[in-house]
Order: structure tokens, then sequence, then C-alpha cells
């Protein structure tokens, strides 16, 4: 199992509840990818006040999380976050 985690931090002009709605709804797409689980989220405490949201993806390895990636859903989100955001740090782990 392969965790893809996703933390954006929203250009000012969409760090606001419309801009992190907006994202999150381009993201909520890729639940229908198969053999992906989808995890949203926005800050619940101070400690991660830096960030607008943040998106977890669950694949069975990494060749399906490239698979995914390469669908126009997961490139539809890719272009969405190159335009509303300034950082998107994003990183894979396998499960252990």
């Amino acid at each position: 199992m392969i965790t893809h985690h996703c933390f954006v931090r929203l250009a000012p002009a969409d760090a606001n509840d419309a801009g992190r709605a907006a994202a999150l709804a381009v993201a909520r797409a890729l639940a229908a990818l198969p053999g992906l689980a989808l995890r949203l989220g926005v800050p619940a405490d101070d400690s991660a006040a830096k960030w607008d949201v943040a998106i977890a993806v669950d694949a069975p390895s990494l060749d399906a999380l490239a698979v995914a990636r390469a669908t126009p859903t997961w490139q539809a989100l890719d272009a969405h976050l190159a335009a509303h955001a300034i950082v998107v740090k994003a990183w894979n782990f396998a499960a252990a």
C-alpha cells in the first residue's frame, strides 16, 4: 500500500472558504478512479494553519499510483493547483 500525501497552500486570493471548496471539489473527483481511496482535509488547528488543503490518496502500488496520476482526472487537479496554489508539497509513503 502506498499513500500519496499532498499539502496545498493556496494563493492569497484563493486562501478562503470558496478557494478551499473549489480545490476540494476538484480533488474529490479522484475518488472515482479505480483502486484508490481518498481522504481530504482542511486545517484542524493552528499547527496546520499554513496549509489550506490536505489530500491523501491510497493506492495498492507505485505503479497503480502512476497510472492514476496519468489520468485526465488527476491532471485536472494538477492544473487547478498550478493555477491557484503557491505551494504544493507531495510525498509517497509505503505502509510499514
